[in-house]
């Protein structure tokens, strides 16, 4: 008798310890969860809040419209929030339709917000040696690839020969209302050390171009010329953490005139 009550006292002490540890496991599980889910929730409340001032009106994240019918455009409540930023970036058939700012270096806004808060999504924003107004020989934009496809997380879709053939423009305004427009003519997987982020190639600069349209993932007859300004958005990929996606784009209309696309 005494013996099974001592094996019976052993199951229940058992069961309780694995009812403990199961709660235990658990417990940590949701907060491990809830540390990655409220961020990403948080990142997205901000990214529709800034949404709703921004210069490119009612544009759908992917949907499409005229944006060169767009008029008066103000970045006058947009630079009341934070007069880091630049411009807005616009991309057709992804989720890229956000402010581009710019800080004192390139590693203040890679986890800040527009809102200067702590953000694992960070921002989009230029390069801290580039012109703030896309003047340079070449503009370099970084972002994030959010794995909930937010900020630059959609860029991904250009290694897809048919997704560029279909969406091959990116739109770019300003803080003085100018709304340029490039095409893209390369897409590469890249060394993070390689040099492609800088302003200037000045004679080097036909060899660059040359060089990134035999790398490229994508192929383009795109023309781009020593007299050209191009744009360069970088982000993260998957392939390797020593390598970036690059997404290289000419600007086609240098005084900000209409396009017909």
């Amino acid at each position: 008798m005494v013996k099974k009550t001592v094996k019976k006292n052993s199951r229940k002490t058992l069961y309780n310890i694995l009812i403990l540890l199961f709660a235990v496991i658990f417990v940590v599980s949701a907060v491990f969860i809830l540390k990655d889910i409220i961020p990403r929730i948080r990142n997205m409340r901000q990214i529709d809040e800034i949404r709703n001032v921004s210069p490119f009106g009612d544009l759908n994240n992917e949907g499409s419209g005229d944006i060169f019918d767009i008029e008066n455009i103000s970045f006058d409540e947009l630079k009341q929030i934070n007069s880091d930023i630049k411009a807005w970036i616009y991309i057709e058939g992804t989720n890229v339709n956000h402010p581009v700012l710019q800080g004192p270096d390139n590693e203040y806004y890679l986890y800040v917000s527009y809102l200067n808060e702590y953000s694992g999504a960070g921002s989009i924003y230029l390069d801290a040696g580039n012109s703030d107004d896309f003047t340079d020989q070449n503009t370099v934009v970084y972002g994030h690839a959010m794995i909930d496809k937010t900020m630059f997380g959609t860029l991904s879709r250009y290694r897809d020969q048919s997704f560029y053939d279909s969406y091959p423009y990116i739109h770019i305004v300003t803080d003085e209302g100018i709304i340029y427009c490039y095409k893209i003519f390369a897409v590469n997987i890249i060394g993070a050390s390689y040099d492609y982020r800088s302003p200037e190639y000045g004679s080097d600069f036909d060899s660059f171009i040359s060089y990134l349209r035999a790398n490229s993932i994508i192929t383009s007859d795109t023309s781009v010329t020593d007299e050209d300004k191009i744009i360069t958005l970088s982000t993260c990929t998957d392939v390797s953490d020593e390598a970036r996606l690059a997404v290289f784009g000419v600007l086609i209309n240098p005084n900000g005139e209409r396009v017909d696309l």
